[in-house]
């Protein structure tokens, strides 16, 4: 109020004032992750993240907005932070990334690794687990099965539109073996014929095998007319062959022996 001697009338205007609060600039943001390791799970992954700026404040989540993308498959994702509408805070919008890291799967081999030629296909098997349900990715194997002596090494590759968001294990890869037979044993027969005497010495030549492993080869034999049996009196009379007169190798057997019949 107020009053004067030359004024009859004295009336005040009031002009209010304001103050204004405008968002705080901030020039320098770190984005800290909260989590450890991420793994692909088929879903999307939306990690945490910690804002400070430079002096060390921690901005409150109610602050900023986080938007992901490319967020499922492994490899890195992209993850968007700018100021939500309301914030008391003014920074430009940039960009961090995390890396999804592809899930490890699970090998389980069967147990005998160790066989010994007997000319049967021999296997090792083995079993994966832990690759998500409905995602495009199998197991190829390679050198799982063998019949002949020698050593394998079976393994195991990812293969499908989703296996980069897989990995091996450690254990994808199998040593295993089919050890030599210790032996085989080939029969060999004289042939034999039943003759009348005649007074005139008489003979029969030739022999046969019986049935033989085809990975066996003959290396060493006499010719059909090189073994005979002859005599002239009533009686019986042995072939000529012997066991050294036969020789023979294979890739399957340590040792490879004749059987004469004569």
């Amino acid at each position: 109020s107020a009053s004067s001697s030359i004024y009859s009338n004295v009336t005040i205007k009031i002009n209010d004032g304001s103050l204004t609060i405008s968002r705080k600039p901030l020039d320098v943001i770190t984005a800290t992750i909260e989590e450890g390791e991420i793994i692909y799970n088929g879903e999307e992954q939306e990690p945490s993240y910690i804002l400070t700026d430079s002096d060390g404040n921690v901005l409150s989540p109610s602050e900023y907005e986080i938007i992901f993308d490319n967020n499922v498959n492994a490899g890195e994702a992209d993850v968007i932070i700018k100021p939500t509408k309301n914030s008391q805070y003014n920074f430009k919008e940039f960009v961090e990334h995390f890396t999804i890291t592809p899930k490890e799967i699970e090998l389980k081999w069967s147990e005998t690794t160790a066989f010994e030629y007997d000319g049967s296909e021999k296997n090792v098997t083995v079993d994966a687990s832990g690759i998500i349900a409905g995602d495009k990715c199998t197991i190829k194997a390679t050198d799982m099965t063998g019949v002949n002596a020698g050593d394998h090494t079976a393994t195991i590759t990812l293969d499908g539109t989703d296996k980069n968001n897989y990995k091996l294990p450690s254990n994808s890869m199998l040593d295993w073996t089919i050890s030599k037979a210790p032996l085989c044993t080939i029969e060999v027969k004289g042939k034999s014929a039943t003759k009348i005497y005649t007074g005139a010495e008489q003979g029969v030549t030739g022999y046969t095998y019986n049935p033989y492993d085809a990975t066996i080869t003959i290396t060493k034999s006499p010719a059909q007319e090189e073994i005979f049996a002859k005599g002239t009196a009533v009686g019986s009379y042995p072939t000529n062959m012997t066991e050294d007169m036969f020789t023979a190798t294979s890739s399957n057997y340590e040792t490879i022996k004749f059987a004469i019949k004569n």
